[in-house]
């Protein structure tokens, strides 16, 4: 089993990569990096234990709207830097990226 980074789907073992021979610019990767970053953090702050115990009600609505409208935030930012990059590279739309080597890549079926 292996978790794609990029959309978190489970991908069958007879998926294989193919790279596409392109490559995303640092500062490109940098900014994904950084909306993904923000939306881990939003995810882990939205579950109980980041609340900590005797918190007024009307605090930890307000701690839960904050987190989910940065998750919301981030996941726009992460969609919308897709959008722009596969447009930028004329990529195909289930493109995935490397962000070890920023080589853009896709799976496809192991013949």
């Amino acid at each position: 089993m292996s978790i794609c980074t990029n959309c978190g789907q489970d991908h069958d073992k007879e998926m294989i990569r193919k790279d596409l021979g392109i490559q995303c610019a640092r500062e490109e990767m940098d900014s994904l990096q950084i909306y993904n970053n923000r939306m881990t953090c939003a995810m882990q702050a939205m579950t109980p234990a980041a609340i900590p115990d005797n918190v007024p009600k009307e605090k930890v609505m307000l701690f839960i709207e904050g987190m989910v409208r940065a998750k919301g935030d981030s996941m726009y930012l992460v969609d919308s830097w897709w959008r722009e990059i596969i447009g930028k590279y004329n990529l195909p739309q289930d493109t995935h990226l490397d962000f070890r080597t920023g080589d853009f890549y896709v799976l496809v079926p192991k013949e």
